[in-house]
């Protein structure tokens, strides 16, 4: 079979229980490229990830941002996938990320996503979650591309990741809204991936509270984004989609949207504060290409 004209980048920090199936996965989507952007792991995830044919580099970076620009900067194929550690895809979930790009015109395609063996409370609930926000028959647009994900090289690499990112989370956010600025097309896809979720309840809240310092990020950087966000955290997730959640049955993961959003919104306030009175720098906004 011919090989896919995409570079698939994964980063990875101490990934060993999860990096071999999801190697295995990535690679029988027949891709031209598989790039491991290590950040300094200290169990066997670099081995692993080595004998499994991937190509890894060590960049030497820290931080999620920093790693996923490395592997865009290491890329070589037209089309760029970023996937995570822990995402089991589908068999066709390349090739059904690139014919839906190519026929439908889109610069960036994020997959549906849904829970990898869901055995708590929390990995079903974040399943229900995603699944309410990826589930599509077909693309749709978006603002908003996570991961995994396809980009046209061309795109991602003319927007890149900022370094400011690092530590907190919504690197993809930032991303999104930096393609947005651009002016490319973002959609949601058909392709599938199984993702592993966080087990615990204190897993789940540091995650939360990690994301919250991101959203302060965004709406320091980005202004204009503030009333949205604020509207998306305290109103959308406990709101609108945890209705959403109860219309189709699961209804007892309504705390847990409340959760997702209300946690993010009361990090992000006294962290905004913090930004506001240190002022750190960001990085630029991105040419317009389009529009």
């Amino acid at each position: 079979m011919d090989k896919l004209p995409i570079s698939v980048t994964i980063c990875t920090y101490n990934e060993e229980q999860d990096i071999g199936d999801c190697l295995k996965k990535v690679f029988a989507n027949h891709p031209a490229e598989v790039i491991v952007v290590d950040g300094g792991s200290t169990d066997r995830t670099v081995e692993i990830a080595t004998a499994a044919g991937a190509r890894v580099i060590q960049p030497g970076v820290k931080g999620l941002s920093s790693q996923r620009q490395a592997g865009i900067d290491a890329a070589t194929q037209p089309y760029v996938a970023i996937i995570d550690g822990d995402d089991h895809v589908e068999p066709d979930f390349l090739a059904t990320l690139l014919k839906e790009m190519q026929d439908y015109g889109y610069d960036a395609l994020l997959g549906r996503e849904v829970a990898f063996e869901p055995k708590t409370y929390w990995e079903k609930a974040m399943g229900s979650t995603n699944y309410g926000i990826t589930f599509t028959e077909k693309p749709v647009d978006t603002n908003m591309v996570g991961r995994p994900s396809l980009y046209r090289a061309e795109a991602i690499k003319h927007c890149g990741f900022d370094s400011f990112f690092n530590g907190v989370g919504d690197e993809d956010t930032d991303l999104s809204i930096r393609m947005e600025i651009a002016g490319f097309r973002q959609g949601i896809g058909t392709g599938l991936t199984h993702r592993q979720q966080t087990p615990s309840f204190r897993g789940i809240v540091k995650k939360f509270v990690k994301y919250g310092r991101g959203d302060a990020r965004i709406v320091y950087k980005y202004p204009f984004k503030a009333k949205n966000l604020i509207y998306h955290l305290a109103i959308r997730y406990p709101f609108v989609r945890g209705g959403k959640a109860i219309a189709r049955g699961d209804w007892k993961y309504w705390p847990f949207y409340a959760m997702y959003g209300w946690i993010r919104f009361f990090t992000m306030l006294p962290e905004l504060v913090k930004l506001l009175f240190v002022r750190p720098n960001h990085g630029p906004y991105p040419a317009k290409v389009r529009g």
